[in-house]
């Protein structure tokens, strides 16, 4: 029970900081994301190989030099996020106990394609909401989300 109660109050916290954020932002501030990864996709593409160099690459190319200096960073940052998101979660537990009564090869297996399944609906799927939906919106969405997760958490429904 205390990991259910330990999960509630991280919900509620995600969910009234996400709230409390989008009623805060000004509309400039919606626009910012957006813009400071259009200069870091221009500072990289303008530190990787000179003026001539870029004149001479389509924009796809320009794009992949951007991504390759930035990858590393995004690959790092994005494990660590899942990784401590996902330390001692229920899921991984529930890992634990198939790795022992099962086959470890195929728990693992499985464990990286649900994950993976799992990550490209969300890249795909906030990729797509992306075009549609503010930032503002996005975080008020999100927040409200956390406390429906957090009472239904609170009740054992979720």
């Amino acid at each position: 029970p205390f990991d259910d109660y330990a999960a509630v109050a991280l919900l509620v916290w995600f969910g009234f900081t996400n709230i409390r954020d989008s009623l805060t932002m000004s509309p400039d501030e919606e626009d910012e994301e957006f813009k400071d990864a259009q200069e870091t996709i221009e500072v990289a593409e303008a530190s990787a190989v000179s003026d001539a160099q870029l004149e001479a690459t389509g924009p796809i190319a320009r794009m992949r030099l951007a991504l390759q200096r930035d990858s590393v960073k995004v690959v790092v940052e994005t494990f660590s996020l899942v990784f401590l998101a996902e330390w001692g979660d229920k899921s991984m537990l529930a890992t634990v106990a198939l790795a022992a009564a099962k086959s470890p090869i195929g728990v693992v297996v499985g464990g990286i394609s649900g994950h993976l399944v799992a990550t490209v609906i969300a890249v795909v799927g906030g990729s797509i909401l992306g075009k549609y939906i503010s930032e503002k919106n996005a975080r008020l969405i999100g927040g409200v989300l956390f406390l429906v997760f957090a009472v239904l958490t609170l009740f054992g429904l979720y």
